[in-house]
């Protein structure tokens, strides 16, 4: 887990499980800022039900492989903690339901928890394709990946 350094702005990516949207989020956003060579910009991903230490799902690690962002073999779900609330900048949830579930749990933190498109200026969930076909997946990850870009565009010019 990232210990706070100074300079680093620290994104944690939330849905419900971890093993699905989060994970693709995490991802992506580290695979762009590598690219990018951001060299201030780190994210992580957590669940608020998440079962801690299950493995990414089959279809999330399959659409990142389609669309060759590496990903740690080691990965495995963990559940939102007080220490992620107090370590990271920016909470980005996938649904609001989630953002709720966090504000409930941890009220004094109000002020870094957003849901990802609003954080970005835009309205509307990021909806579970757990259990559905990759093609659902593979949608969700475009969707998770037109929001992150926008996020990285946007905190790039700060």
């Amino acid at each position: 887990m990232l210990l706070k350094k100074k300079n680093i702005k620290s994104f944690l990516f939330v849905c419900t499980g971890n093993t699905c949207r989060s994970p693709m989020a995490e991802m992506y956003f580290n695979h762009q800022v590598k690219k990018l060579k951001i060299k201030n910009m780190y994210a992580e991903s957590a669940g608020v039900l998440a079962d801690d230490e299950s493995r990414i799902s089959t279809f999330a690690e399959e659409v990142l492989y389609e669309h060759k962002i590496d990903y740690p073999a080691t990965f495995r779900s963990t559940q939102i903690t007080l220490h992620h609330m107090q370590e990271f900048d920016v909470i980005l949830c996938m649904e609001l339901s989630h953002k709720l579930h966090i504000l409930h749990k941890f009220p004094k933190y109000k002020d870094k928890v957003f849901t990802l498109k609003e954080y970005i200026g835009e309205s509307g969930d990021i909806e579970d394709p757990f259990g559905l076909t990759v093609d659902v997946y593979e949608d969700k990850f475009l969707e998770i990946k037109k929001a992150i870009d926008t996020l990285i565009e946007k905190e790039s010019k700060k």
